[in-house]
């Protein structure tokens, strides 16, 4: 049993406590800005529920994907004729470490290239506002992960803008700059 196989199993359990101090923090409100402003109290909450809801299923499929893994290492060992008896476990690991090699790179470069579109989005946001930025945004992060279809591209940012405006603006009762 390796830590590895469990890394997401934790990392849900740490999001899901997360998403807890998170709903506390936003039952912490001052009342006079929740009475002025009721969308400000529930969008932490929705937020909240959100990332607990991703953080549950994260987890639940992390210990099937484990106890899945478990179930692979008791099969028996592979007969290679040159090589002779090898077990199945090492030669995918082999092969997953040699495919870890060759995508290092973009798991490094991604990261880093969505940290520098929000941070690019959180200045345009202030000098052309919500409505202009927020698409760029979109467009670009969908650009950057290898979506090349503009149909989706240009779909999925507008569309996504513009039900996230209305659910602020009329829902909330919160104005986008």
């Amino acid at each position: 049993m390796t830590l590895r196989k469990y890394q997401d199993a934790i990392i849900a359990v740490l999001l899901l406590g997360f998403a807890g101090l998170f709903a506390y923090q936003a039952g912490q409100l001052p009342q006079e800005h929740v009475q002025r402003a009721p969308g400000m109290a529930i969008y932490p909450l929705l937020v909240a529920v959100a990332i607990g809801i991703a953080s549950f299923v994260l987890l639940v499929r992390s210990l099937i994907k484990a106890e899945d893994a478990g179930s692979e290492e008791k099969q028996e060992p592979e007969v290679d004729l040159e090589e002779g008896v090898t077990s199945r476990n090492e030669s995918e690991e082999d092969r997953s470490a040699e495919a870890g090699k060759q995508r290092l790179a973009p798991h490094i470069l991604f990261p880093i290239v969505g940290i520098a579109i929000l941070v690019s989005y959180g200045w345009a946001l202030e000098a052309v506002g919500y409505l202009v930025a927020t698409p760029a945004l979109l467009a670009l992060l969908l650009l950057a992960y290898g979506v090349r279809s503009w149909k989706v591209i240009v779909g999925l940012s507008a569309g996504a803008t513009a039900v996230i405006y209305l659910v602020f603006y009329y829902l909330l009762l919160i104005r986008l700059p």
